[in-house]
């Protein structure tokens, strides 16, 4: 039941998307690393991909690999991005969405593996992934648009471990034109993980991205009003964009196009005639017959002649009376000359 009225809501969404949005090329890499190796796991980061991935599917984004990718290693991360660079040829938005851990090293922002171990600062830089070449592959595809979500702000796993140049949080980073990154709560802060399967910030953007007629800036200011409002204020999303052009809406609305009124149609037709019937549009006004026509029982009927009170014209009338009595006259005077001839024809036969 729940994967029809997945199929049903998709279906819907597509539809208000409009002939514009389903023209352009969407691509987008969902990643949830939850399943951590070498230090205590996440619950929330798979559900978080999960629940992107079902959204941006029906908003017509195509996912790297059809589908979320969870808890991927080093070596399955760094392919992931470079299917995802390649893929961006031809597209016209690109989306990055990473829920997960994710540290801050000397100002720099790296995403965290799920096999990641560092044992010293040097490590991160090979053991893990800058976020600056995720950016930096989506900016040299030639995407109309770019947009990195990160849901990556949680505490600094590695923190006991002497790297003394991590920091809380995640640093700010210069979005390139046409980009707008979007944090899960402030720069240097830390994100929750959530209760009840999802982080706060994910599933207020999984609801927001799906309102129709909401542009990118409205949707992100709306997403973190609804986190604040959720974690009474405990936690702040965040954004850093440069000027975008366009006018990009994950649902836009389709203008209805004005309805063409139907002609007109064809008044009735007189049975035998080919003539229009005068009141067939009027179905609930009685025709008035002419005095000379059958119903009147004029000059070709049978009845018993018009009654003045029918048609108001007494003038028609009197003379439809007058050629029934010359008609009637003439029959009699044919009929007599008739009986004469045929008397007259009998005496001459017999004599």
């Amino acid at each position: 039941m729940r994967s029809i009225r997945s199929v049903l809501l998709g279906t819907i969404i597509l539809a208000l998307t409009g002939t514009m949005a389903l023209a352009e090329k969407r691509v987008a890499l969902v990643i949830g690393n939850s399943a951590y190796k070498n230090v205590a796991p996440l619950d929330n980061p798979k559900n978080d991909a999960k629940l992107m991935a079902s959204s941006l599917r029906e908003l017509g984004f195509a996912l790297i690999g059809g589908s979320p990718q969870i808890d991927l290693d080093k070596a399955a991360l760094d392919d992931a991005l470079q299917k995802f660079g390649n893929e961006l040829v031809g597209a016209d938005v690109a989306l990055f969405y990473y829920a997960g851990h994710g540290i801050q090293v000397r100002g720099s922002n790296y995403l965290v593996p799920v096999n990641a171990n560092p044992a010293r600062e040097a490590d991160v830089l090979f053991q893990m992934v800058d976020t600056s070449h995720v950016i930096a592959a989506m900016e040299g595809s030639g995407t109309r648009l770019n947009l990195v979500i990160l849901d990556a702000c949680r505490n600094n796993p590695f923190g006991g471990r002497g790297l003394r140049a991590t920091e809380g949080g995640l640093a700010q980073m210069r979005a390139p034109e046409g980009t707008l990154i979007s944090y899960a709560t402030q720069p240097g802060n830390v994100a929750l993980d959530g209760a009840g399967g999802n982080s706060p910030y994910t599933r207020a953007l999984s609801q927001t991205i799906r309102k129709p007629g909401l542009n990118i800036f409205e949707t992100f200011n709306e997403v973190g009003l609804e986190v604040m409002r959720a974690t009474g204020n405990a936690q702040q999303p965040w954004v850093s964009t440069s000027p975008i052009k366009g006018n990009f809406k994950f649902v836009a609305i389709t203008e209805q196009a004005p309805a063409i009124p139907a002609p007109p149609a064809a008044p009735a037709r007189r049975r035998g005639t080919g003539l229009p019937q005068r009141h067939a549009r009027y179905p609930g006004r009685r025709r008035r017959p002419h005095a000379g026509s059958p119903e009147a029982g004029g000059r070709f009927g049978r009845g018993r002649g018009c009654r003045i009170g029918s048609t108001g014209r007494p003038g028609m009338c009197q003379a439809a009376r007058s050629a029934r009595s010359d008609r009637a006259d003439g029959r009699a005077s044919r009929n007599a000359w008739s009986e004469a001839g045929l008397s007259g024809l009998g005496r001459r036969t017999r004599t």
